[in-house]
């Protein structure tokens, strides 16, 4: 799976500032992970949520973005990044390494998944 291509899907969302896919361990293989900065200011993050529905919300975008998509390109989980923005070399390419590392600390991840 080359990751522009399901990244260019998720930034037709008016819910992301910004999204990278990565590789999520499943056994031998890997998944498709998406890691996303919600747009606090788009209507659906509005009011009083908790972080559950925006979570959800954001599940909901990202699957109804790749349901076009053959199956095995289609993102297996969601990653709601706490920044404004992901971080990137100076080329503007995502830093994917560096995501991976701060989802291996991240609560309900581990060093195996990534």
């Amino acid at each position: 799976v080359y990751p522009e291509e399901v990244e260019e899907e998720l930034a037709k969302s008016a819910l992301f500032k910004e999204a990278c896919v990565i590789g999520r361990r499943a056994g031998r293989a890997e998944e498709v992970f998406a890691v996303v900065v919600v747009d606090p200011e788009a209507p659906a993050f509005q009011g009083p949520q908790g972080a559950g529905e925006r979570q959800r919300e954001a599940e909901r975008e990202v699957a109804r973005l790749c349901a076009g998509l053959a199956d095995y390109k289609r993102v297996s989980g969601v990653y709601l990044w706490p920044g404004e923005a992901l971080p990137r070399t100076t080329t503007l390419k995502h830093k994917r390494e560096e995501i991976k590392e701060a989802l291996r600390r991240a609560p309900g991840y581990g060093p195996g998944d990534f």
